[in-house]
């Protein structure tokens, strides 16, 4: 295999070129730590480049395993974003009509039966439902003293909805499940991992990717970034080969793979630098903007 210092070096050399030769039709973006700096702000230059979108007719579609409601109001009220696309690709909304116009969402009865073999162990249970995310206040409780990467842990905390009772009785009273999420601290991974896998194996339901080294963001199969990405493509008229696609993490890689012109931040992790054409600077460095800069010229 080639080395990954090899790969970044070759991604990279579009920093030396003056112009791309690109057509960018439609841009797709994560959000946490690819557009979002680390405390999860927007840099004045990403919000340039969002305005020159703007102005230049091209649409610009939030791309998150965030619940709808999560997405940076800044994002949301941006006149470059007329669609989203949330809960790591299970939903693809209209944000003018408010519209769900793809869904790709878990049953309730898979849902339960991983409930019922996750319950006794030390992790979150989230539930992702009418564009809002959810958890037990015992399990939020305890996630105050889990071990989480840089600022993921307060805004978990912040953006999840408490409720009082068991995930089984939540579950049981909603008829909607975008999508699960569970979390636990990163020194019990070792021990903790292995009988979350040993759960998603045995209901035999999920697809499950991450956007932090620990954790696991539980989609019904076949539900993806790209794969939402591909469907608004088509459903646009829009060549996905002229698409722009921006990710750092496991949950990006089908995106960026699936956009002619996929962009990994500089600050991402292995998987995503090899998945992508193209690797920019990081996201503290304004990487998204700064690309679509160059790829705009």
């Amino acid at each position: 295999m080639t080395p990954l210092s090899e790969v970044v070096a070759k991604k990279t050399q579009w920093m030396k070129s003056e112009s791309s030769g690109l057509y960018v039709n439609i841009v797709f973006s994560d959000m946490d730590d690819t557009l979002l700096s680390c405390d999860k702000s927007i840099s004045e230059k990403n919000l340039e480049i969002l305005d020159r979108l703007a102005k230049q007719g091209i649409p610009f579609v939030p791309a998150s395993g965030r619940a709808l409601s999560l997405l940076p109001h800044e994002v949301l009220a941006h006149p470059a974003s007329r669609y989203a696309i949330t809960a790591d690709g299970a939903t693809v909304t209209d944000l003018r009509t408010e519209e769900a116009l793809y869904t790709s969402h878990i049953k309730k009865e898979d849902a339960l039966a991983l409930f019922e073999l996750m319950k006794d162990l030390p992790v979150t249970f989230d539930v992702f439902t009418g564009g809002r995310a959810y958890t037990d206040n015992a399990r939020r409780e305890k996630m105050k003293l889990f071990r989480l990467p840089g600022h993921h842990k307060e805004f978990m905390l912040r953006s999840r909805t408490p409720y009082e009772g068991s995930p089984k009785d939540f579950i049981a009273s909603i008829d909607d499940i975008e999508r699960l999420g569970s979390y636990w601290s990163e020194d019990a991974d070792a021990y903790v991992r292995p009988l979350v896998e040993a759960a998603f194996a045995e209901v035999g339901a999920f697809d499950v990717t991450s956007s932090m080294g620990v954790g696991a963001e539980i989609l019904a199969h076949g539900t993806s970034k790209g794969t939402a990405l591909t469907w608004l493509c088509d459903y646009l008229g829009i060549s996905s080969d002229t698409a722009a696609a921006f990710g750092d993490a496991d949950n990006d890689t089908e995106m960026l793979q699936s956009a002619g012109i996929g962009v990994a931040m500089g600050n991402g992790n292995e998987s995503v630098l090899r998945a992508a054409r193209f690797v920019t600077y990081t996201n503290e460095e304004s990487g998204e903007g700064r690309f679509l800069e160059w790829a705009l010229s």
